[in-house]
């Protein structure tokens, strides 16, 4: 299903963005090649990407957060 519709982007790809960055949703995002544009998507975003960490366990830790990313989804604010 379509998460994003500014971006295109589909729950499958945050999916897939989430096993490739530790961060957040700006950081999944960043991975995928575009930041949020309206931003209406990012509490739909971090619930998925969420949940797709619950089920596998854990983020390797290989991985790091996106640099300026925050860390949870509850910092998230609008962009002007």
């Amino acid at each position: 299903m379509f998460v994003c519709l500014c971006n295109g982007y589909t729950d499958s790809q945050i999916r897939e963005a989430a096993a490739g960055c530790a961060g957040a949703v700006d950081c999944v995002y960043e991975h995928l090649g575009a930041a949020p544009r309206c931003r209406s998507c990012v509490e739909m975003a971090g619930e998925i990407i969420a949940d797709y960490r619950r089920t596998t366990a854990a983020v390797p830790a290989s991985l790091t957060a996106c640099p300026g990313a925050p860390a949870t989804r509850g910092s998230f604010a609008r962009r002007g």
